[in-house]
Protein backbone atom coordinates (compact mmCIF):
# COMPACT_ATOMS: atom_id res chain seq x y z
CA UNK A 1 0.00 0.00 0.00
CA UNK A 2 1.34 3.42 -0.95
CA UNK A 3 1.06 6.03 1.77
CA UNK A 4 1.28 9.73 1.04
CA UNK A 5 1.81 12.05 3.96
CA UNK A 6 -0.54 15.01 4.02
CA UNK A 7 0.87 16.71 7.12
CA UNK A 8 4.34 16.66 8.65
CA UNK A 9 5.59 17.86 12.03
CA UNK A 10 8.74 19.95 11.86
CA UNK A 11 11.00 21.55 14.43
CA UNK A 12 12.25 25.00 13.39
CA UNK A 13 15.46 25.52 15.33
CA UNK A 14 15.95 29.21 14.57
CA UNK A 15 12.49 29.94 16.01
CA UNK A 16 12.63 27.17 18.65
CA UNK A 17 9.12 26.00 17.73
CA UNK A 18 7.38 22.91 16.45
CA UNK A 19 5.12 23.30 13.42
CA UNK A 20 2.62 21.27 11.49
CA UNK A 21 2.86 21.80 7.74
CA UNK A 22 0.73 20.63 4.86
CA UNK A 23 2.72 18.65 2.32
CA UNK A 24 2.71 19.40 -1.42
CA UNK A 25 0.46 16.35 -1.89
CA UNK A 26 -2.18 17.86 0.40
CA UNK A 27 -1.95 21.33 -1.13
CA UNK A 28 -2.01 20.06 -4.70
CA UNK A 29 -5.13 17.98 -3.93
CA UNK A 30 -7.05 21.18 -3.14
CA UNK A 31 -9.50 22.71 -5.60
CA UNK A 32 -8.34 26.23 -4.82
CA UNK A 33 -4.80 27.14 -3.78
CA UNK A 34 -4.09 30.73 -2.85
CA UNK A 35 -0.59 32.09 -2.28
CA UNK A 36 -0.28 35.59 -0.81
CA UNK A 37 2.91 37.58 -0.43
CA UNK A 38 3.75 41.21 0.06
CA UNK A 39 6.66 43.57 0.39
CA UNK A 40 10.01 44.20 -1.19
CA UNK A 41 11.65 41.60 1.06
CA UNK A 42 9.78 38.92 -0.93
CA UNK A 43 10.44 40.32 -4.41
CA UNK A 44 13.60 38.38 -5.20
CA UNK A 45 12.21 35.05 -4.00
CA UNK A 46 8.92 35.60 -5.84
CA UNK A 47 10.80 36.32 -9.07
CA UNK A 48 12.75 33.06 -8.67
CA UNK A 49 9.57 31.09 -7.95
CA UNK A 50 7.68 32.45 -10.94
CA UNK A 51 10.43 32.89 -13.53
CA UNK A 52 13.59 31.23 -12.30
CA UNK A 53 14.90 27.73 -12.89
CA UNK A 54 13.03 24.91 -11.15
CA UNK A 55 14.65 24.54 -7.73
CA UNK A 56 12.01 23.41 -5.20
CA UNK A 57 14.67 22.68 -2.59
CA UNK A 58 15.30 26.42 -2.41
CA UNK A 59 11.84 27.61 -3.49
CA UNK A 60 9.23 25.07 -2.28
CA UNK A 61 6.38 27.12 -3.77
CA UNK A 62 7.51 25.90 -7.19
CA UNK A 63 5.89 22.52 -6.51
CA UNK A 64 2.44 24.05 -6.23
CA UNK A 65 0.38 22.67 -9.11
CA UNK A 66 -3.15 21.60 -8.16
CA UNK A 67 -4.09 18.50 -10.16
CA UNK A 68 -7.78 19.38 -10.54
CA UNK A 69 -7.88 22.93 -9.25
CA UNK A 70 -6.68 26.48 -9.57
CA UNK A 71 -3.53 28.19 -8.31
CA UNK A 72 -3.92 31.90 -7.64
CA UNK A 73 -1.24 34.35 -6.57
CA UNK A 74 -2.09 37.50 -4.61
CA UNK A 75 0.90 39.82 -4.49
CA UNK A 76 1.36 43.53 -3.99
CA UNK A 77 3.34 45.81 -6.29
CA UNK A 78 6.32 45.80 -3.96
CA UNK A 79 6.60 42.00 -4.15
CA UNK A 80 6.53 42.22 -7.95
CA UNK A 81 9.35 44.78 -8.06
CA UNK A 82 12.42 42.66 -8.75
CA UNK A 83 15.81 44.07 -7.86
Amino acid sequence: MTHTLLVVALYVAKLDVNRLSLTPAAINAAREVLVATAGTAKAEALAHVLDGPYDPGTYPAQVLDPADGHLMWYVDRAALATA
